[in-house]
């Protein structure tokens, strides 16, 4: 499952970010940063993401997070608050404002409320 979902959902953030850096002529370590922080947000949403939907799920046959950890949706919320705190210490290492990016990642954890 790591694999799927770093080469998924993750990946697809991760690209669009160094993307952007690229585009913004950012030095490599920033281009490095942005990466981090785009792949730790993606694995949150989709921790997140199979969180919620096993909400709504029937059936419960799906390969998810919740899967893979056997049920225990605490240990599911507990990865992706993890994938959180390391994508907003990715963005210590990015100059200027980067509270909307901060913002975002933080705002994955709010669904679950």
């Amino acid at each position: 499952l790591g694999y799927v979902f770093t080469n998924k959902t993750a990946m697809l953030i991760a690209t669009a970010c160094a993307l952007g850096a690229l585009a913004a002529e950012a030095p490599e370590p920033t281009r490095e940063a942005l990466f981090a922080y785009g792949t730790h947000v993606g694995l949150a949403f989709q921790y997140i993401d199979d969180l919620l939907d096993a909400q709504q799920s029937q059936t419960g046959n799906e390969l998810n997070a919740l899967a893979v950890y056997g049920g225990e949706t605490e240990a599911v919320r507990t990865t992706a608050e993890y994938c959180t705190r390391e994508a907003l210490k990715a963005l210590e290492r990015v100059p200027g404002d980067t509270s909307a990016l901060a913002a975002f990642a933080r705002s994955l954890l709010e669904r679950l409320n």
